[in-house]
């Protein structure tokens, strides 16, 4: 029997010290040392992504980190679906290098691009000039011009705005 007490007095021992240095090491504060982001998740144009490092001396500790969209390039080639008017904007498409999706972008208005309705007031005569009135169809913006005579064939002059 005498055998049998030394090896429990070993085990009992041995779970002591074990207890103890468990119990201190517990206790003193652990200090992470990070290791390299790594990418759990990669960005694309439209979804965030996600990054994670472990710490080296515990590997069971880790942080995580969300990575921002790069957002569609819009580089290329553009076709304009809606023109933009005086008052509203337009509208054109593209394709994103990155993704292939179509993608679209407004086009500021323009506040010299009026769509006039143009109506004669006075007719021109073959030495009096003529008088037209238009109003923007978009906003409502109206002009008056003059309507060069008909027997005025120089090319060189246009409507003329009145002041």
């Amino acid at each position: 029997m005498r055998k049998l007490k030394k090896p429990t007095a070993l085990l009992a021992l041995c779970i002591a010290c074990f207890g103890i240095l468990f119990f201190t090491a517990c206790n003193e504060p652990h200090r992470n040392e990070w290791g390299s982001w790594f990418y759990v998740t990669h960005p694309t144009c439209t979804e965030y992504g996600m990054q994670k490092r472990r710490c080296i001396l515990d590997p069971a500790q880790y942080q995580t980190r969300s990575v921002d969209p790069f957002g569609h390039s819009e580089g290329g080639d553009w076709t304009v679906i809606t023109q933009p008017t005086c008052i509203h904007y337009g509208l054109e498409k593209g394709v994103c290098s990155h993704c292939d999706d179509n993608i679209t972008r407004p086009i500021n208005p323009n506040p010299d691009s009026h769509d006039w309705d143009w109506k004669v007031i006075t007719e021109p005569t073959y030495y009096e000039p003529g008088k037209k009135e238009g109003a923007c169809l978009h906003c409502g913006e109206t002009d008056i011009r003059i309507i060069p005579p008909l027997g005025d064939n120089d090319d060189d002059k246009d409507i003329v705005d009145l002041p």
